[in-house]
């Protein structure tokens, strides 16, 4: 008998025997290193050689068509480990091309998870690029299973087999991975590592969760995080560790201090949860549906089905897709936005009656945030503020800018340019900023506010993200999105930085901005909005009757009334949380005197938390000075002020 035959057999009794067992290896998040889920691997511990290489035995399963088997045994016994973990960490399980033609494949995952009380909305299904996928219709219709279940489906070791492109475009993956060989040499060879960000970049620009694969060391880490990566793996978090061991990791990951920093939320009772939201559901004001995870409407709201010129038997039960342009796609895509930390943006969509609507989709998730579904809240925009009830935040939307793919900078320790990589720059005018200080491309009005958050980015280490302008070479400025962190030597000096510039492309004209404003003047006096006005240093001066009489009670809690509107500017009015962080944020918007976009979390009229984002357009004189702001709240979290 031949080695391989020997091997052959020995598989097939490990595999009839159930001797191949799961090791669980981390995902966390780049951001702050918590814990988020984890890939299951494969091990095999044979009697005489010891653990078997995964690459020796997974191939042979294949070719003997044992993947099926070992694929139930690993969900049944992970899924089992798991039960008493945290509910909001999900399993990733690998699973072969090959085993994308199984029409069985999602029954067998949904009966897995049945049996041992698994939500499959945590259950994510890691297509390995291995092999060629011949039918691509059916691998297909084996996702869109998948995604019925509520599971996230990704594509493992991206870039390293058969057509990663034509599987991007035709298959709708909500994750990528990243495969480690271009991770480990991407701090020491600049083509991997513009390989890694170009991956980075597609993945983003797709809505697709990006996770780097075989991180071991904390420069890669950093790197890996300043080119905008948001979630990782590999041994410089943990080694894949049995079920034993992963109650000491989930220690650990409890302990952390930024746990223990959070501000502890006053709980309210089912009863109070339910009640609020029965209201809202029977409201004629608000249009708003919850669809369950595969986007099949349960619940939605009068003025939701009168938008949608349907009875409200004729919503429950059907596709959301059925009403407006949203897919398994596209909610696949906001979970890989969520999972990566992200809002989820507004859109304007036509309904299948005709009428313009801005969608918001927001993820709803129980207390230990498992996914339940989907809430959607739309606003019919079609005449565009010459409505009552439309909210004027619709038409802002415009100037909130938009941004060009970018490019990579590296600066040494004291702030001059070592390298620079703008594919929309010829080389010999990069060549010229090599050894200058950046500081002298960034416009005289802007240097304050960014040596500012440079010097806070030094002492605590942040992120510095701020938009400001810089110098283009032919005597103009350009507004510029600029995010980089600082990477510290031994001794807790700055060594480098790595970063990001993005440019940025105004989306609002000025008549477009007065036609904006005309309807915000408007729909102050008829509109139900949280619309304020503010003088040009951000000052409230003038407050919408919504915002006025809806979060009056907090003013007075707060020891204050209406009446103080036009001493104070919109984060102390509407407080927020972080009243520092937002603050700094505030003031350097304000400098930069564009339309803007910002978001922060406020305490609300019943003494919770929400989000509250900001958008905000200046109002200028002849020579262009900002002479006052005008700008809406939406209130995204929180329920009816």
């Amino acid at each position: 008998m031949t080695e391989r035959e020997m091997l052959e057999h020995d598989l097939r009794e490990a595999v009839a025997a159930e001797r191949i067992v799961p090791y669980f290896q981390p995902i966390v998040s780049l951001s702050d290193r918590r814990l988020l889920g984890f890939e299951i691997l494969a091990r095999w511990a044979y009697p005489e050689r010891g653990f078997v290489p995964p690459a020796e035995f997974i191939p042979l399963a294949d070719d003997l068509g044992l993947l099926d088997s070992l694929l139930d045994q690993l969900m049944r016994t992970a899924f089992a480990a798991a039960q008493d973990w945290p509910h909001h960490l999900f399993l990733g399980f690998n699973v072969s091309p090959t085993q994308l033609h199984d029409r069985g494949l999602a029954a067998r995952v949904e009966q897995a998870a049945a049996d041992h009380d698994f939500s499959t909305t945590r259950v994510h299904i890691e297509v390995t690029e291995s092999a060629f996928i011949d039918d691509l219709a059916r691998s297909n219709e084996i996702i869109q299973m998948l995604l019925e279940l509520g599971c996230v489906v990704a594509m493992d070791d991206f870039g390293t087999g058969y057509s990663s492109l034509t599987w991007l475009s035709s298959l709708p993956f909500s994750k990528l991975k990243i495969d480690a060989q271009f991770v480990r040499a991407m701090t020491d060879h600049r083509q991997s590592r513009k390989i890694v960000s170009a991956v980075i970049g597609l993945g983003r620009s797709l809505g697709l969760a990006v996770v780097a694969e075989g991180v071991e060391r904390v420069s890669e880490a950093e790197m890996l995080r300043q080119l905008g990566c948001e979630l990782a793996q590999g041994f410089l978090f943990s080694p894949p560790v049995p079920a034993s061991e992963v109650p000491t990791l989930l220690a650990a990951d409890a302990a952390r201090p930024e746990a223990d920093a959070q501000q502890p939320r006053l709980p309210m009772s089912a009863e109070l949860r339910a009640f609020q939201l029965s209201e809202i559901y029977k409201s004629d004001l608000t249009a708003i549906a919850f669809t369950d995870p595969g986007g099949t409407v349960m619940k939605s709201s009068a003025a939701f089905d009168s938008l949608m010129d349907a009875h409200a038997r004729d919503v429950t039960g059907r596709r959301i897709g059925e009403f407006i342009p949203v897919t398994r796609e596209t909610l696949a895509e906001l979970r890989a936005l969520d999972l990566m930390g992200y809002s989820s943006p507004a859109f304007e969509e036509t309904t299948a009656r005709g009428a313009l609507v801005l969608i918001v989709i927001r993820p709803v998730k129980d207390e230990d945030r498992e996914l339940l579904g989907f809430s959607i809240v739309c606003a019919d925009i079609t005449h565009r503020g010459l409505s009552p009830s439309v909210p004027p935040v619709a038409e802002m939307q415009t100037g909130t800018g938009q941004v060009d793919t970018g490019w990579s900078w590296q600066l040494d320790g004291k702030g001059l340019v070592v390298d620079v990589d703008d594919p929309d720059t010829p080389d010999r005018q990069q060549h010229t900023a090599l050894g200058v200080g950046w500081m002298d491309y960034v416009h005289p009005e802007d240097v304050q506010g960014a040596l500012g958050a440079w010097a806070e980015a030094v002492a605590t280490g942040k992120t510095y993200d701020v938009k400001l302008r810089l110098h283009n070479g032919d005597g103009r400025y350009e507004w510029h999105r600029m995010r980089t962190s600082p990477e510290f030597g031994v001794d807790g000096a700055v060594i480098s930085w790595h970063g990001r510039c993005e440019r940025i492309v105004s989306a609002l004209q000025e008549p477009l901005q007065h036609e904006v404003l005309d309807a915000l003047s408007f729909s102050f006096d008829y509109g139900a909005g949280l619309q304020w006005i503010a003088a040009a240093d951000g000052t409230l001066t003038r407050l919408s009757a919504a915002l006025k009489d809806g979060w009056s009670g907090r003013r007075q809690a707060l020891g204050t009334t209406t009446r103080d509107a036009h001493r104070v500017r919109l984060y102390e009015y509407l407080p927020a949380v972080d009243l520092i962080g937002v603050r700094h944020r505030y003031e350097f918007l304000l400098g930069a005197a564009e339309p803007f976009e910002l978001s922060y979390e406020v305490f609300t009229t019943d003494g919770e938390t929400a989000v509250a984002c900001c958008r905000a357009v200046p109002r200028r004189q002849a020579d262009g000075a900002v002479t006052a702001w005008h700008g809406a709240f939406t209130i995204v979290t929180a329920g009816p002020v």
